[in-house]
């Protein structure tokens, strides 16, 4: 059996920690696993196999806590330009770490966008081949502001987008590329409906009102503070919903003052971070995603497997998953206030959607065999 050794920055609650999970559960059976993780930290660590080996990488890296205050420093920082030292201090810790002893046939850098992660996989570890995946927007400001992570990702053998719209984004972008491939998530679906059939804790509003569900993080990228006043229109519209949002993050208390200020206390709640959020969405008119940016959102194909219609604003996967399933609409206010109105006045939109959703299939086995070949 083929050694596989793959870095992560943590395993934190996140979309690349879900789906880091999904691929060692579907791939156990063609490799052997070790994981490295520059901290050995986060609630999914729970959830590992125990056919998995676990190491720490540095024992040092990242010891600041993430909070709100010092993502205010950060911020402050970045205004006079000292985020580089921040990042420079980070990245010695890494150089600083020992070499890995062991040769392996595969050594995976689940997240590429991680200079950090990049950095121990091109230069601490042995292996015949080395990949990397993307697992965003190679055009978001974030990262083509980031010459460095650039740098790094010509070093791969691979670097796997997480679509293959994203690829031929990437490739668009970045011409001088010649290493650029895809890997679509690993899905559970099959876990998915069996929670699904769980009990549900909590109770959905009458069927008068519109039942709208968002499963993700709240943090900036997610724009759930740019959402808010469109659904106070809405609301004055005269048309009843309740958006029901689960997830954590470090802007709760700006959404949870927001939701005051537009007087949509009623209307919007923050359900915080559940295990079983698919007991809920499987009853829900559709799913919402409104971010600023994504690469291909794994809450996609959780919501249709659910046959649960999805909104998204527009992002580089958008239209190739959702074109048959759901509807994508611009990323901006006005094309978001449009397309919910649109649906939310008009009923048989929804039902059409929910019908055409009876015959989606995800197939995992076409990703291993994929991956398998590269």
């Amino acid at each position: 059996m083929k050694s596989l050794y793959i870095v992560n920055t943590s395993l934190c609650i996140g979309g690349v920690e879900k789906s880091l999970l999904n691929f060692i559960e579907n791939m156990k059976d063609n490799y052997d696993i070790t994981l490295g993780l520059l901290k050995k930290e986060g609630p999914f660590l729970s959830f590992l196999p125990d056919y998995v080996k676990v190491e720490e990488i540095s024992k040092h890296f990242d010891n600041i806590p993430k909070n709100k205050f010092t993502n205010f420093i950060y911020k402050i920082l970045k205004i006079f330009y000292l985020d580089k030292v921040y990042r420079s201090i980070k990245r010695k810790t890494i150089k600083n770490t020992p070499i890995n002893q062991n040769t392996y046939d595969i050594a995976l850098c689940f997240d590429g966008t991680s200079i950090y992660c990049n950095d121990y996989v091109l230069n601490k570890v042995a292996a015949n081949k080395k990949f990397a995946i993307f697992h965003n927007d190679v055009t978001n400001k974030v990262f083509i502001n980031n010459p460095q992570m650039i740098q790094q990702l010509k070093s791969y053998d691979k670097v796997l987008c997480v679509s293959k719209s994203a690829s031929e984004k990437f490739c668009e972008t970045y011409k001088e590329f010649t290493n650029i491939d895809y890997l679509y998530n690993f899905q559970n679906i099959e876990d998915i409906l069996k929670r699904s059939k769980e009990k549900c804790e909590f109770s959905h509003p009458n069927k008068e009102v519109w039942d709208i569900v968002s499963i993700n993080q709240l943090t900036e990228q997610k724009a759930i503070e740019r959402s808010i006043p469109i659904f106070a229109k809405l609301k004055d519209d005269g048309i009843n919903f309740v958006w029901s949002i689960f997830g954590e993050g470090l802007c709760r208390k700006n959404i949870e003052e927001l939701i005051t200020k537009y007087n949509l206390n009623e209307e919007i709640k923050l359900m915080g971070f559940v295990k079983n959020p698919y007991s809920y969405l499987k009853d829900a008119d559709f799913l919402y995603l409104g971010s600023f940016w994504e690469g291909c959102p794994m809450v996609y194909a959780e919501a249709m497997s659910l046959q649960v219609p999805v909104v998204s604003t527009n992002n580089v996967s958008a239209h190739e998953i959702l074109d048959n399933y759901g509807i994508v609409c611009d990323n901006n206010e006005e094309s978001i206030y449009k397309c919910l109105k649109d649906l939310l006045t008009n009923k048989d939109k929804i039902l059409k959607l929910k019908k055409g959703l009876s015959n989606y299939r995800f197939d995992n086995k076409e990703i291993v065999e994929h991956f398998s070949n590269l």
